[in-house]
């Protein structure tokens, strides 16, 4: 794999950006092949979707995914189920929950309230800069 040897790869977002690759190097084939490799293949303009408002996936924007992956598809269908491919895969460590109501430890129903992120102390930016969290700041004077 191509990973930096401190990066964790804990949504295994390396494999389906390798697939992904793999997949738009797929020679032309028989039409229906091509007809089932279409919604991977197609990288759609940005004029496609315009600024609708909710029409991509919150989950992957976050994350840092190219605009073509976030605007490919919703976090959540009108009934609530997950409908990001990446964080249907993922399953709660804390519950189990996964696929449908799949979700990340700060949203489990089991978090206590309050939590924020794992993420509570200094961290550096790409720069190294040391960077403090607003949570951080205001308990400074």
């Amino acid at each position: 794999s191509f990973l930096p040897p401190l990066w964790k790869d804990y949504f295994q977002l390396a494999k389906v950006v390798e697939e992904m690759c793999r997949e738009e190097d797929v020679p032309k084939g028989p039409a229906s092949l091509q007809q089932q490799a279409a919604p991977l293949l197609y990288k759609p303009s940005r004029e496609v979707f315009g600024p609708r408002k909710g029409m991509f996936c919150r989950f992957c924007r976050h994350n840092g995914e190219a605009w073509y992956i976030y605007m490919s598809h919703r976090l959540k269908d009108e009934a609530g189920r997950v409908q990001c491919p990446i964080l249907r895969s993922y399953t709660c460590p804390q519950c189990g929950a996964s696929a449908d109501w799949a979700h990340t430890i700060r949203f489990c129903p089991l978090t206590r309230k309050g939590y924020t992120s794992v993420y509570n102390t200094r961290t550096r930016n790409a720069a190294s800069k040391k960077v403090r969290h607003r949570k951080l700041r205001q308990g400074l004077g």
